[in-house]
């Protein structure tokens, strides 16, 4: 994945769908001046992408458009109907589909992206910045503060060239259920009670045993 010069033609194609117009610009003019390029794979037959989609439309036009911030959509859809009807409901730039299919699958293997709806944050050299942006956006949904609070974060991020990064895809089973209580809390307290009153059941099952035992020998 190159971040050269001329990464973004490299990385994107030589053309993107202007949303204004509908046609497709040089790559270069539509990324001109953007400070984060958020890549955005999805698809229309996807139910968690079609509730994410809304959200993620929302965030963009309050806080991504003020922020010199670009999305780019990666279809996952196999035809021109499907791709244009889900297309026409956002706001953002788009790969044209015939040039999606070959990119798309660079693009995910390079970000080791593995399902749909998947949000990855790169900065303006090319250089990754995230891939956890969904949940993160998710977290900070109908906030306009949160939602600026976060691309300011995602700015003052050291990029890190995508042959080095490290992505959540690598992370084990454990790690993310740990990052994930690490996160909500709340789950873990109600983890703890559950298993408070399931120490608590096992107790007086085992005293009422007892219980019994001592019957039984008096008997």
């Amino acid at each position: 994945m190159a971040t050269g010069e001329n990464w973004k033609v490299e990385r994107f194609g030589a053309s993107l769908i202007n949303k204004k117009d509908g046609k497709e610009k040089p790559t270069d003019m539509i990324l001109k001046n953007k400070d984060l390029i958020l890549v955005y794979f999805s698809a229309s037959w996807c139910p968690p992408c079609k509730m994410f989609t809304p959200v993620l439309t929302s965030f963009y036009k309050e806080c991504c458009v003020p922020n010199n911030v670009e999305i780019i959509y990666l279809s996952s859809d196999r035809d021109v109907e499907s791709f244009n009807e889900y297309y026409g409901k956002m706001p953002w730039t788009a790969i044209p589909i015939r040039d999606t299919q070959e990119t798309k699958q660079q693009l995910a293997n390079a970000l080791q992206v593995t399902s749909i709806p998947h949000l990855v944050v790169l900065n303006k050299d090319g250089k990754f910045v995230t891939d956890q942006a969904r949940a993160e956006v998710m977290e900070i949904a109908g906030s306009k503060e949160k939602g600026e609070a976060l691309v300011a974060e995602w700015k003052r991020k050291e990029g890190v060239d995508i042959e080095n990064a490290k992505f959540s895809g690598k992370q084990s089973l454990l790690m993310k259920v740990v990052l994930f209580l690490a996160k909500n809390p709340i789950y873990l307290f109600g983890i703890l009670y559950m298993g408070k009153k399931a120490l608590t059941y096992l107790q007086e099952l085992g005293e009422d045993d007892e219980d019994d035992a001592i019957k039984d020998g008096e008997l």
